[in-house]
């Protein structure tokens, strides 16, 4: 069985071809400002390439590489110059990946919190308060908050998820 997959978060986030673009011509993996980020650097667009990359099966990094080269309008480089990893391009590439993987942490972590204890939650609650409660501790485990006059359960020890009781859907509170 492998291990679980953490979840990361991003310190920083391009969120275009553009920045992508710009992240390349800039060789921004040799510079200093990304030494410390430079495995937490996020590009939106390569993970949206990545998904649609999914869709034909699975998207190896070479694979990934050679198309985004071809969207970015970069010059068509040798086979073996597609399994390299010393560029930009592959680092943001291998940190797509790891976050595709957290992201689908975090949509799993999200369901087990649903089917372990929300669920029951919101039973209890309909069973013996019904939809009068505004702040309320649930056997231990979570606060139950009226939002919006609606009820909705945060997990311990957490400030921006919520989980609404009637739709259960994870949503940031910020």
């Amino acid at each position: 069985m492998s291990s679980p997959m953490p979840i990361i978060d991003a310190a920083l986030t391009l969120a275009s071809m553009d920045d992508v673009r710009d992240a390349i011509s800039r060789n921004l993996r040799d510079s200093a400002e990304w030494k410390p980020i430079m495995w937490r650097v996020r590009s939106e667009w390569l993970v949206a390439l990545i998904d649609e990359l999914e869709e034909k099966g699975y998207p190896y990094n070479a694979t990934v590489k050679r198309e985004a080269e071809h969207r970015l309008g970069l010059p068509p480089r040798s086979e073996a110059d597609y399994h390299q990893e010393g560029d930009t391009l592959s680092l943001l590439i291998y940190n797509a990946q790891c976050f595709r993987r957290s992201d689908a942490a975090r949509v799993r972590e999200a369901q087990e919190a649903a089917d372990g204890w929300v669920r029951p939650t919101i039973e209890w609650l309909h069973e013996r308060v019904g939809k009068r409660v505004e702040v309320l501790r649930v056997e231990g485990l979570a606060r139950v908050e009226l939002v919006d006059n609606k009820p909705a359960v945060r997990p311990p020890r957490t400030r921006n998820k919520l989980y609404q009781l009637d739709t259960i859907k994870v949503r940031d509170a910020r």
